[in-house]
């Protein structure tokens, strides 16, 4: 577990590295999300949020370093590093209820810090929405590592994806900017391991699309191992990257969601 600073358990606000957690247009809200993008992305993937979200929910993106407008900053593939730093930037802004949303690689990521700040006694998430990613538990091991693969096997990956820009992998000087970034958020990912009873006891909202083909819809429910709580699963149309083709749907389910279990105080589930 990362050894939290005392003085932010106690409250006491601290000087960060470089911040990784922005707040945006939330002066007024009474609920704040904090949103984790996927491998190779960034906070910019969640700029429309705060237009399609509800007025009372405030958006808080949470990026990792060397991307956007950290470029250039060192990469993080230590997964108990990365949930350290974030979670104590979390922790800074846990004044009001707040729930947290992940998807792919930010799933485990927000998974991972709801349940380093429980343990810490800090104030926990109201509810956790994990996106795109199959449960923890299931991790699949691959002969080799995607963070491993050549440029040109790394590239094809990509594409069979479908979420990196064609722009990018199609272009050679891009790649070299862009590609170090993406394998490091790869290497991150597979450094991860699930700790042994660990479990969150909020509840998880659980969004999947129905064509992605790294997770299995039969599979889904299984993140209810992981909480004390209950667990809903929501399906939209579309592969991995669901969550850009269906926007406006997707800030739909979670605002309701959010109704539920955050801005009403309810620990109890059901669907939106």
């Amino acid at each position: 577990m990362p050894a939290w600073r005392k003085a932010n358990l106690a409250g006491t606000r601290r000087p960060v590295e470089h911040g990784m957690v922005a707040v945006h247009h939330a002066a007024t809200a009474s609920c704040l999300l904090f949103c984790f993008h996927h491998a190779g992305a960034g906070a910019s993937i969640f700029r429309n949020w705060p237009r399609l979200l509800d007025p009372a929910i405030g958006v808080a993106t949470v990026q990792l370093p060397g991307r956007e407008n950290a470029f250039g900053t060192p990469l993080l593939t230590d997964p108990e590093t990365a949930v350290e730093r974030i979670g104590n930037e979390v922790a800074d802004h846990a004044h009001r209820p707040y729930a947290l949303f992940g998807h792919s690689l930010g799933a485990m990521l927000a998974f991972e810090v709801a349940a380093a700040i429980e343990a810490h006694n800090t104030r926990a998430p109201s509810c956790l929405i994990v996106s795109g990613h199959p449960p923890l538990q299931l991790k699949r091991e691959h002969a080799t590592p995607a963070s491993q693969l050549s440029d040109d096997e790394f590239v094809a990956m990509l594409r069979r994806y479908g979420g990196t820009p064609t722009e990018v992998l199609d272009n050679p000087d891009l790649q070299r900017l862009l590609l170090p970034i993406i394998r490091a958020d790869f290497r991150l990912a597979e450094a991860h391991r699930l700790p042994e009873g660990r479990r969150v006891s909020c509840p998880i909202l659980v969004l999947a699309g129905r064509e992605d083909a790294t997770t299995n819809s039969s599979d889904l429910m299984r993140w209810g191992e992981l909480t004390e709580a209950g667990t809903s699963v929501q399906m939209f149309d579309g592969g991995h990257f669901f969550i850009r083709s269906h926007e406006r749907q997707v800030c739909e389910t979670i605002g309701g969601f959010l109704r539920c279990h955050t801005m009403e105080g309810s620990h109890g589930i059901g669907a939106p």
